[in-house]
């Protein structure tokens, strides 16, 4: 009896592990929000960056990018094509840049805004028509930036 119990709690433990991997590879894409503002907005958790570069440079508009630091920084270091895309790189996890010099004097705009909230701030100087909105976070908090993010744009 008790080896049917130990199976089945390891046949459910392996079920539930599948589960939270297929909600993981979900939350991991990008996600359209509509047009807020005159915008085309979307969010990334966790995006790869090859294709968040693809993502990027695809974009028929310019794009105002609110992202980590890390994040930015390396995406336009090793995919220095995305740089003309983006019409604005907003920083919102700390509050100093902390690129080299050759790539800050080739991104249009870099403001480091140190939350999320200031960030959201920042990019209504860039509201209207034909303009990309994307947001993007990795890590632990990458849920809650996410539902954040949401709740801001309404």
């Amino acid at each position: 009896m008790k080896k049917t119990t130990t199976t089945s709690n390891k046949a459910d433990q392996l079920v539930d592990l599948r589960k939270a991997q297929l909600r993981s590879f979900v939350n991991n894409e990008l996600h359209g929000h509509g047009k807020r503002e005159g915008m085309e907005v979307f969010s990334w958790p966790n995006p790869h960056f090859d294709k968040l570069s693809t993502m990027l440079t695809s974009f028929p508009f310019p794009v105002i990018w609110i992202g980590k630091h890390e994040q930015i920084r390396c995406t336009t270091t090793y995919y220095p094509e995305t740089i003309e895309k983006i019409e604005a790189a907003l920083i919102y996890d700390c509050a100093e840049i902390q690129f080299k010099e050759e790539l800050i004097e080739k991104i249009k705009t870099i403001i480091a805004t140190g939350n999320l909230e200031s960030a959201m701030k920042a990019r209504e100087n860039w509201i209207g028509e034909r303009i990309v909105l994307l947001f993007s976070t990795e890590g632990e908090n990458a849920a809650n930036d996410i539902e954040a993010f949401s709740k801001l744009i309404g």
